[in-house]
């Protein structure tokens, strides 16, 4: 399978899951350390504008930065510090659990947007995802998604500016997360993504 480069300037759905679909967070710990290492690893070369890490599984919307403003080791390669990463967190996992091996399922996924109605949808789908998988039944319950950097005055990953934007202020925001989890929309996103 050929994966879309990661172009300077553009904006990304990136995902993955554990091989087999097995637990990629075995506990709070690892959600913890994981989010390090996307602070570490991702923040030099781009904009978060929300993430979801699920127990198998993980959502990041983000935007690469222009390449005057990406690092000089990756301006021709952004995708390295996400192999970097990934390398990073299955190195730990393997020494924390004592397996060996692959950690995720394969290179990480990663779709375009190009389309603002599609980018307010995803930001959406991506914190609902917890309710979806049935993990809680409102999408603030779930500890470990941008959703809680929005709603707070610390924003240690996210890039929250241009999101708000689109949706015209925080309260619209809030209230458009709050309408997609009750509506369709997100099984029709989901089979879109399939």
């Amino acid at each position: 399978m050929k994966y879309e480069a990661l172009t300077a300037g553009f904006t990304y759905h990136i995902y993955n899951r554990g091989n087999n679909s097995d637990i990629v967070f075995p506990d709070a710990g690892n959600y913890d350390y994981f989010l390090f290492l996307v602070k570490r690893h991702l923040l030099p070369i781009s904009e978060i504008y929300a993430y979801c890490l699920m127990n198998n599984h993980f959502h990041f919307v983000l935007r690469i930065k222009d390449e005057a403003n990406l690092p000089d080791n990756f301006k021709k390669r952004p995708f390295q510090a996400f192999s970097n990463m990934f390398n990073a967190y299955t190195r730990a996992i393997n020494n924390f659990t004592g397996r060996t091996g692959s950690l995720f399922e394969k290179n990480f996924e990663r779709k375009l947007i190009s389309e603002d109605v599609y980018f307010r949808n995803l930001i959406s789908y991506v914190h609902c995802n917890p309710v979806h998988h049935k993990v809680c039944s409102n999408f603030r319950e779930y500890p470990y998604s941008s959703i809680h950097e929005y709603t707070s005055d610390t924003k240690p990953l996210i890039s929250e500016s241009f999101p708000l934007q689109l949706f015209d202020g925080l309260e619209n925001f809030i209230t458009f997360q709050e309408q997609f989890q009750k509506r369709e929309m997100y099984v029709e996103m989901q089979q879109e993504l399939e």
